[in-house]
Protein backbone atom coordinates (compact mmCIF):
# COMPACT_ATOMS: atom_id res chain seq x y z
CA UNK A 1 0.00 0.00 0.00
CA UNK A 2 1.28 3.36 -0.68
CA UNK A 3 1.67 5.95 1.78
CA UNK A 4 0.26 8.50 -0.33
CA UNK A 5 -2.48 8.28 -3.07
CA UNK A 6 -1.96 10.96 -5.81
CA UNK A 7 -4.36 12.88 -8.65
CA UNK A 8 -2.80 14.53 -11.40
CA UNK A 9 -4.19 17.76 -12.03
CA UNK A 10 -2.86 18.52 -15.69
CA UNK A 11 -0.03 17.91 -17.74
CA UNK A 12 0.94 20.41 -20.30
CA UNK A 13 4.32 20.41 -23.05
CA UNK A 14 6.59 23.70 -22.05
CA UNK A 15 9.24 25.12 -24.28
CA UNK A 16 11.79 27.25 -23.26
CA UNK A 17 13.27 29.14 -26.14
CA UNK A 18 17.50 29.34 -26.05
CA UNK A 19 20.66 30.25 -27.90
CA UNK A 20 20.58 26.73 -29.56
CA UNK A 21 16.65 26.70 -30.34
CA UNK A 22 13.72 25.80 -28.26
CA UNK A 23 13.82 23.31 -25.51
CA UNK A 24 10.30 21.39 -25.04
CA UNK A 25 9.61 19.56 -22.13
CA UNK A 26 7.18 18.83 -19.96
CA UNK A 27 5.15 20.01 -16.68
CA UNK A 28 3.61 17.88 -14.32
CA UNK A 29 1.31 19.17 -11.20
CA UNK A 30 -0.27 17.24 -9.23
CA UNK A 31 -1.69 16.57 -5.61
CA UNK A 32 -1.20 13.70 -3.16
CA UNK A 33 -3.07 12.61 0.48
CA UNK A 34 -2.90 10.51 2.89
CA UNK A 35 -6.68 10.24 3.55
CA UNK A 36 -6.61 11.47 7.02
CA UNK A 37 -6.43 15.37 6.66
CA UNK A 38 -3.13 15.27 4.90
CA UNK A 39 -2.22 16.94 1.25
CA UNK A 40 0.42 18.86 -0.72
CA UNK A 41 0.46 20.24 -3.76
CA UNK A 42 3.65 19.48 -6.53
CA UNK A 43 4.95 20.73 -9.72
CA UNK A 44 7.77 18.92 -12.07
CA UNK A 45 9.49 19.77 -15.18
CA UNK A 46 11.59 17.20 -17.05
CA UNK A 47 12.09 16.04 -20.90
CA UNK A 48 9.57 12.65 -19.99
CA UNK A 49 6.39 12.68 -18.95
CA UNK A 50 7.62 9.92 -16.10
CA UNK A 51 10.55 11.66 -14.97
CA UNK A 52 8.32 14.78 -14.15
CA UNK A 53 5.62 13.24 -12.27
CA UNK A 54 8.31 12.01 -10.55
CA UNK A 55 9.97 15.27 -9.31
CA UNK A 56 6.17 16.34 -8.82
CA UNK A 57 5.69 13.49 -6.00
CA UNK A 58 8.64 15.31 -4.62
CA UNK A 59 7.81 18.99 -4.43
CA UNK A 60 4.57 17.54 -3.35
CA UNK A 61 5.81 15.75 0.07
CA UNK A 62 8.00 18.86 0.76
CA UNK A 63 4.79 21.18 0.79
CA UNK A 64 2.13 18.65 3.07
CA UNK A 65 -0.69 20.43 5.42
CA UNK A 66 -2.69 18.84 7.86
CA UNK A 67 -6.34 19.90 8.31
CA UNK A 68 -9.04 18.53 10.58
CA UNK A 69 -11.71 16.35 9.73
CA UNK A 70 -14.93 15.19 11.84
CA UNK A 71 -16.91 12.53 10.56
CA UNK A 72 -16.13 13.01 7.20
CA UNK A 73 -16.89 17.00 6.63
CA UNK A 74 -15.12 20.28 7.84
CA UNK A 75 -15.73 21.76 11.03
CA UNK A 76 -17.62 25.31 9.37
CA UNK A 77 -17.73 27.57 6.47
CA UNK A 78 -14.64 29.51 4.87
CA UNK A 79 -13.85 31.95 1.92
CA UNK A 80 -10.64 32.56 0.38
CA UNK A 81 -9.52 34.31 -2.14
CA UNK A 82 -5.31 33.61 -3.58
CA UNK A 83 -4.63 35.86 -6.64
CA UNK A 84 -8.07 35.88 -9.26
CA UNK A 85 -9.69 32.41 -7.86
CA UNK A 86 -11.91 32.24 -4.90
CA UNK A 87 -13.46 29.06 -3.05
CA UNK A 88 -16.38 29.24 -0.67
CA UNK A 89 -16.41 25.62 1.59
CA UNK A 90 -19.45 24.90 3.09
CA UNK A 91 -19.80 21.51 5.76
CA UNK A 92 -22.17 19.00 4.76
CA UNK A 93 -24.79 15.76 6.09
CA UNK A 94 -23.26 12.46 5.78
CA UNK A 95 -24.33 11.15 2.60
CA UNK A 96 -24.05 14.46 0.47
CA UNK A 97 -20.35 13.82 -1.54
CA UNK A 98 -18.10 15.60 -2.59
CA UNK A 99 -19.84 18.29 -4.73
CA UNK A 100 -16.91 20.37 -5.63
CA UNK A 101 -15.70 20.73 -9.61
CA UNK A 102 -11.84 20.72 -11.04
CA UNK A 103 -8.94 21.18 -8.53
CA UNK A 104 -10.98 21.77 -5.60
CA UNK A 105 -12.84 18.23 -6.37
CA UNK A 106 -9.27 16.19 -6.92
CA UNK A 107 -7.77 17.70 -3.41
CA UNK A 108 -10.65 16.68 -1.41
CA UNK A 109 -10.72 13.39 -2.83
CA UNK A 110 -6.83 12.20 -1.79
CA UNK A 111 -7.90 14.19 1.65
CA UNK A 112 -10.25 12.01 3.23
CA UNK A 113 -13.22 14.41 2.88
CA UNK A 114 -16.47 12.40 1.90
CA UNK A 115 -18.74 15.40 2.30
CA UNK A 116 -18.27 19.27 1.59
CA UNK A 117 -19.52 21.66 -0.78
CA UNK A 118 -17.65 23.65 -2.54
CA UNK A 119 -17.29 26.52 -5.44
CA UNK A 120 -15.17 27.98 -7.25
CA UNK A 121 -15.09 31.50 -8.79
CA UNK A 122 -12.42 33.16 -10.98
CA UNK A 123 -9.90 31.46 -12.45
CA UNK A 124 -9.81 28.62 -14.77
CA UNK A 125 -6.29 28.11 -13.84
CA UNK A 126 -5.44 24.13 -12.19
CA UNK A 127 -2.68 25.75 -10.33
CA UNK A 128 -4.15 28.48 -8.88
CA UNK A 129 -7.58 26.53 -7.45
CA UNK A 130 -5.81 23.87 -6.45
CA UNK A 131 -3.26 26.87 -4.05
CA UNK A 132 -6.69 28.47 -3.13
CA UNK A 133 -8.45 24.91 -1.89
CA UNK A 134 -5.14 24.67 0.06
CA UNK A 135 -5.05 27.78 1.67
CA UNK A 136 -9.10 27.17 2.53
CA UNK A 137 -8.83 24.21 4.64
CA UNK A 138 -5.68 25.55 6.23
CA UNK A 139 -8.21 28.48 7.82
CA UNK A 140 -9.84 26.04 9.48
CA UNK A 141 -10.28 26.14 12.96
CA UNK A 142 -8.59 22.96 15.58
CA UNK A 143 -9.84 19.60 16.21
CA UNK A 144 -10.64 20.40 19.95
CA UNK A 145 -13.31 23.41 18.58
CA UNK A 146 -14.85 21.63 16.18
CA UNK A 147 -18.43 20.50 17.14
CA UNK A 148 -20.28 17.41 16.15
CA UNK A 149 -22.30 18.13 12.75
CA UNK A 150 -24.46 15.40 13.24
CA UNK A 151 -25.54 15.76 16.61
CA UNK A 152 -25.13 19.55 17.08
CA UNK A 153 -29.00 20.14 15.91
CA UNK A 154 -30.22 17.33 18.18
CA UNK A 155 -28.53 17.92 21.51
CA UNK A 156 -29.88 22.21 21.37
CA UNK A 157 -33.29 20.76 20.45
CA UNK A 158 -33.91 18.54 23.20
CA UNK A 159 -33.71 20.62 26.56
CA UNK A 160 -35.47 23.62 25.03
CA UNK A 161 -38.65 21.36 24.48
CA UNK A 162 -38.46 20.32 29.00
CA UNK A 163 -38.05 24.04 29.54
CA UNK A 164 -41.22 25.04 27.74
CA UNK A 165 -43.80 22.59 29.67
CA UNK A 166 -42.26 23.45 32.93
CA UNK A 167 -42.52 26.81 32.79
CA UNK A 168 -46.00 28.31 32.40
CA UNK A 169 -47.55 25.58 35.30
CA UNK A 170 -45.68 27.32 38.02
CA UNK A 171 -46.33 30.88 36.57
CA UNK A 172 -49.71 30.66 36.61
CA UNK A 173 -50.18 29.92 40.14
CA UNK A 174 -48.62 33.40 41.22
CA UNK A 175 -50.10 35.62 39.38
CA UNK A 176 -53.81 34.72 40.07
CA UNK A 177 -53.58 35.07 43.42
CA UNK A 178 -52.05 38.83 44.24
CA UNK A 179 -54.42 41.12 42.94
CA UNK A 180 -57.65 39.94 44.43
CA UNK A 181 -56.89 40.95 48.27
CA UNK A 182 -55.60 44.49 47.45
CA UNK A 183 -58.08 45.18 45.33
CA UNK A 184 -61.38 46.28 47.50
CA UNK A 185 -59.15 48.02 50.11
CA UNK A 186 -58.04 51.21 47.81
CA UNK A 187 -61.49 51.97 46.49
CA UNK A 188 -62.60 51.93 50.51
CA UNK A 189 -60.02 54.74 51.16
CA UNK A 190 -60.86 56.80 48.20
CA UNK A 191 -64.82 57.40 49.31
CA UNK A 192 -63.60 58.73 52.86
CA UNK A 193 -60.74 60.72 52.66
CA UNK A 194 -61.16 62.38 49.32
CA UNK A 195 -61.80 66.33 50.21
CA UNK A 196 -61.98 67.32 46.61
CA UNK A 197 -65.62 65.36 46.92
CA UNK A 198 -66.71 68.77 48.23
CA UNK A 199 -67.51 71.12 45.67
CA UNK A 200 -64.82 73.96 45.65
CA UNK A 201 -61.93 72.45 47.18
CA UNK A 202 -59.66 71.16 44.97
CA UNK A 203 -56.24 69.27 45.14
CA UNK A 204 -53.94 72.79 46.16
CA UNK A 205 -56.33 73.21 48.50
CA UNK A 206 -56.43 69.90 50.40
CA UNK A 207 -53.03 69.64 50.51
CA UNK A 208 -53.06 73.54 52.29
CA UNK A 209 -55.95 71.67 54.82
CA UNK A 210 -54.08 68.80 55.57
CA UNK A 211 -51.08 70.48 56.16
CA UNK A 212 -53.15 72.15 58.93
CA UNK A 213 -54.50 69.01 60.45
CA UNK A 214 -57.94 68.90 58.22
CA UNK A 215 -57.40 65.25 57.06
CA UNK A 216 -61.06 63.85 56.88
CA UNK A 217 -64.68 65.19 56.22
CA UNK A 218 -65.18 65.25 59.96
CA UNK A 219 -62.20 67.17 60.44
CA UNK A 220 -63.75 69.90 58.01
CA UNK A 221 -67.18 69.96 59.25
CA UNK A 222 -65.49 71.12 63.25
CA UNK A 223 -64.19 74.04 61.19
CA UNK A 224 -66.35 77.24 61.05
CA UNK A 225 -65.74 79.64 57.86
CA UNK A 226 -63.87 81.79 60.04
CA UNK A 227 -60.90 79.64 60.76
CA UNK A 228 -60.72 78.09 57.13
CA UNK A 229 -60.02 81.99 56.06
CA UNK A 230 -57.36 82.08 58.33
CA UNK A 231 -56.00 79.10 57.16
CA UNK A 232 -56.00 80.09 53.62
CA UNK A 233 -55.11 84.00 53.87
CA UNK A 234 -51.30 83.10 54.48
CA UNK A 235 -51.33 81.49 50.93
CA UNK A 236 -52.34 85.23 49.81
CA UNK A 237 -54.27 85.29 45.65
CA UNK A 238 -57.16 84.36 45.03
CA UNK A 239 -56.82 81.36 48.33
CA UNK A 240 -57.09 85.08 50.04
CA UNK A 241 -60.60 86.00 48.73
CA UNK A 242 -62.29 82.74 48.73
CA UNK A 243 -66.32 81.69 50.18
CA UNK A 244 -65.32 78.99 52.69
CA UNK A 245 -69.29 79.58 54.00
CA UNK A 246 -70.69 75.96 52.25
CA UNK A 247 -67.81 74.23 52.49
CA UNK A 248 -69.02 72.81 56.22
CA UNK A 249 -72.04 72.50 55.29
CA UNK A 250 -70.86 69.88 52.52
CA UNK A 251 -68.62 68.25 55.10
CA UNK A 252 -71.04 67.07 57.48
CA UNK A 253 -73.54 65.50 55.03
CA UNK A 254 -70.21 63.94 53.10
CA UNK A 255 -68.94 62.40 56.87
CA UNK A 256 -73.01 60.88 57.18
CA UNK A 257 -72.46 59.31 54.01
CA UNK A 258 -75.47 61.41 52.34
CA UNK A 259 -74.33 61.50 49.26
CA UNK A 260 -77.49 61.93 47.71
CA UNK A 261 -78.26 64.86 49.38
CA UNK A 262 -74.72 66.74 48.86
CA UNK A 263 -74.82 66.08 45.26
CA UNK A 264 -78.53 68.27 45.09
CA UNK A 265 -76.63 70.58 47.26
CA UNK A 266 -73.87 71.02 44.81
CA UNK A 267 -76.25 71.22 41.74
CA UNK A 268 -77.60 74.28 43.70
CA UNK A 269 -73.96 75.49 43.71
CA UNK A 270 -73.71 74.92 40.45
CA UNK A 271 -76.70 76.97 39.07
CA UNK A 272 -78.95 74.23 38.65
CA UNK A 273 -76.46 72.45 36.23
Amino acid sequence: MKEFQEEILAIDRVTRVTAGGRQLRFRVSLVIGDKKGRVGLGIGKAGEVQGAIEKALRDARKNLIKFPIKNGTIAHSVTVKYKSSMIFLHPAHPGTGIIAGGAARKVFAVSGVRDVIAKQHGSSNNISNARVTLKAVQALKPMDMIKDFSSSEDEKAAPKKEEKKSAPAKKTSTKKAAPKKSAPKKTEAKQVDDLTKVEGIGPKVTEIFKENGIQTFADLAKKTPEELKEILTPHGGRYAGMTTDTWPKQAVLAAEGKWDELKKWQDELNGGK
